[in-house]
């Protein structure tokens, strides 16, 4: 699915309401792209931290997947509130209607279930409401209009003094297999549910925000109780940003560091497994495509390149 100058995209707010100046940021980079937005007056609605009511939500976007006119969708934001709305979704609906999905963070439950239920795939991405840069821009761009054939990663030069953006093989090796992940928190909330994805086999991309190590290490051992996670082909760790221990409280005090952490966690598995690819959020943060079938080599450009296969 590819776009084409012109083409309408669609705007919606599926978890929190927007901020001010979110739709005009988003309508500025519809604008850049060359593209024409649409949006109805259900992205205004609010309600406590939610844009509006489960089913002002739902409306909006089985609405978007309806009209034929749009031809991808894209997430104002993420916050809170797309697992609320996971049973009511119309999956044939979505099924019959693949277009290109985007965001990240929250709507990580909803790639999740659009995959499960619709064998929709979709891109982790930037949102419309995020603070763009050049960088943001080009990715779109090649994601929406050009055949990507590699996910690169991006060395931020202005971070070199934070170890959050560290970038670590943790285990080398290689593999394959489709591209599946999101954001720890919603992955972990997803466990139990008819949402949930098989990891055999997967290249697992997780990231994280704003979480202390403690709690990370308390939704990865979740995780690898609950799903087979163990089973993945490869693991890729993006920026877990603002999750390094800072206060000193009575647990963080005697915490784990960031690194340490995912060392003890991780390294123990036999498989590929990466720290620091720049996704998640921050940024520069580099697009994912979500359900599509990938390689990586840690030896090959040390590892820093995914390589998208047919």
């Amino acid at each position: 699915m590819k776009l084409k100058k012109n083409d309408t995209i669609g705007l919606i707010a599926p978890s929190s309401s927007i901020r001010e100046g979110q739709l005009e940021s988003s309508l500025e980079y519809v604008e850049k792209l060359g593209l024409k937005a649409y949006y109805t007056n259900r992205i205004f609605e609010k309600k406590g931290y939610l844009a509006g009511s489960d089913q002002n939500r739902l409306d909006d976007l089985h609405h978007h997947f309806e009209n034929e006119e749009v031809k991808a969708i894209w997430c104002i934001r993420g916050g809170f509130g797309t697992t609320r709305i996971l049973p009511q979704i119309n999956y044939d609906l979505i099924k019959n209607n693949h277009k290109i999905f985007m965001g990240y963070s929250d709507i990580t439950a909803l790639q999740y279930a659009f995959y499960k239920k619709s064998n929709l795939l979709s891109f982790h991405a930037p949102m419309g409401g995020n603070n763009f840069n050049l960088y943001n821009l080009k990715e779109l761009q090649n994601i929406l209009f050009e055949d990507k054939k590699t996910i690169n990663y991006f060395e931020d030069k202005n971070c070199k003094n934070n170890c959050e953006y560290d970038y670590k093989v943790i285990n080398k090796g290689k593999a394959s297999g489709k591209l599946i992940g999101g954001n720890l928190s919603l992955m972990t909330a997803l466990i139990g549910t008819n949402y949930n994805i098989d990891y055999q086999n997967k290249v697992v991309f997780i990231e994280e925000i704003a979480e202390p190590p403690y709690k990370i290490d308390r939704m990865l051992t979740q995780l690898f109780m609950t799903t087979n996670l163990s089973k993945a082909s490869a693991i890729i760790l993006g920026i877990f940003n603002k999750c390094s221990v800072k206060s000193k409280s009575i647990i963080t005090n005697k915490s784990l560091s960031l690194h340490e952490l995912f060392e003890d966690k991780f390294s123990d598995m036999q498989i590929p497994i990466i720290y620091g690819f720049s996704f998640g959020h921050i940024e520069n943060n580099t697009i994912m495509p979500f359900g599509v079938n990938v390689k990586i080599d840690t030896n090959y450009k040390e590892g820093k390149i995914i390589e998208i296969s047919s």
